[in-house]
């Protein structure tokens, strides 16, 4: 491997593209939601460094895009471009639940995007394509408790925090707070002039807590909680270039994210101060990150570029800097501050033993301009 990919403990080539991947447990098993609408459950064989393959399903007629596991990690939601949710076991992968969207009159059929759990096992809440937030009870008939459209372009990601709260980042470029119990409480940000295409939470020891979030232009943006008019932070891109965006943002640590980028490195950045500290590998093909995840040890960083999945280890082996990284700039590396499928199986639920997210085009979006509230003041 090349000096960027030093850093690989496994990699595995599947046949079919990976959009999105869920690591969890003791034996770093793994959810994956794949582009001809299946999902499957892997654990990972350390000792002779190997997937294993634990059961496979055809879960949507079209593509999985996102999936969600609840807090004991017995089930999960897997949400699909058929406008499809369902939870299933996950040491089966049989469903248990589903919920198909139907058109009405107002609105037509937009497929799910991102789906995530939000309060205990019973709360979570989808984005769509068109910019609707929807939550969830699965206990309620029919399961949805409210929609909200205050956005207009494709939910990138939704990010709970606070037991009952979330926050949805959208390719208008605004972020919406929303609170899982009052429907009515709902704050949108400022327009961000750029796509919002991920986030995260990070600085949890800091009395203010920050929110990071990625763009298509490159640029990690910082919110503070409490205060969610505009950003109060801008961290430029580590490369130059006009073609790189911010793909996926997972927690590292207290203060630090792990950034996926559209050339298919991932690194590490350090938020206050702002800086992205080394480079933990790069993808072979050298396109785009499309999904990653944490194992639960923090020993591994696991990400998925098409159709390669590869376990990057974290310690102090990896890379140590971004000198390997030939397009980046001394000053680049620099930050500013604005303050300082089978058809024939079509609809198969039954798993079979041992056996991209598309990216919608930014809609031309007007200002918003939006009243600062203190609703969540502190929270």
């Amino acid at each position: 491997m090349s000096k960027l990919n030093s850093a690989a403990k496994l990699r595995h080539v599947f046949d079919d593209d990976v959009f999105n991947l869920i690591t969890y447990g003791e034996k770093n098993n793994l959810l994956v939601g794949f582009s001809n609408g299946r999902v499957a459950n892997y654990s990972y064989d350390e000792e002779n460094n190997s997937l294993v393959e634990e059961w496979n399903t055809k879960r949507h007629k079209i593509s999985c895009r996102n999936l969600s596991l609840t807090d004991d990690n017995s089930e999960f939601i897997s949400v699909g471009s058929d406008c499809v949710l369902k939870l299933a076991d996950t040491s089966s992968g049989r469903v248990t639940s589903k919920w198909i969207q139907e058109e009405t009159a107002s609105a037509e059929l937009s497929p799910y995007s991102v789906v995530e759990w939000v309060e205990g096992n019973n709360i979570f809440a989808t984005g769509d394509d068109d910019g609707c937030v929807t939550i969830w009870d699965r206990r309620k008939n029919g399961g949805v408790l409210h929609s909200h459209r205050d956005q207009i372009d494709y939910i990138s990601s939704i990010s709970p925090f606070e037991d009952r709260f979330m926050v949805a980042t959208s390719g208008d470029g605004t972020l919406l707070v929303l609170d899982a119990r009052n429907f009515k409480s709902a704050v949108l940000s400022e327009e961000q002039d750029d796509d919002l295409t991920c986030g995260a939470f990070t600085r949890d020891n800091n009395a203010k807590k920050k929110f990071a979030v990625g763009t298509a232009s490159g640029v990690v943006t910082l919110f503070t909680k409490g205060d969610w008019g505009d950003h109060t932070d801008r961290i430029m891109p580590p490369i130059r270039s006009n073609d790189y965006s911010v793909e996926t943002m997972n927690r590292a640590g207290a203060d630090t994210l792990y950034i996926g980028g559209s050339d298919g490195c991932l690194r590490q950045l350090n938020i206050l101060p702002n800086r992205y500290e080394k480079i933990i590998g790069q993808h072979t093909s050298k396109a785009g990150v499309d999904t990653a995840d944490v194992s639960e040890n923090g020993e591994y960083l696991i990400s998925a570029s098409g159709s390669e999945l590869i376990f990057w280890g974290t310690g102090d082996d990896s890379n140590e800097s971004n000198k390997a990284d030939q397009d980046s700039e001394e000053e680049s590396d620099e930050t500013k501050s604005d303050e300082s499928e089978d058809e024939s199986s079509s609809d198969s639920d039954e798993p079979t033993q041992n056996s991209k997210r598309n990216k919608k085009s930014a809609k031309a979006a007007p200002k918003k301009k939006v009243p600062k509230t203190d609703f969540f003041d502190g929270l």
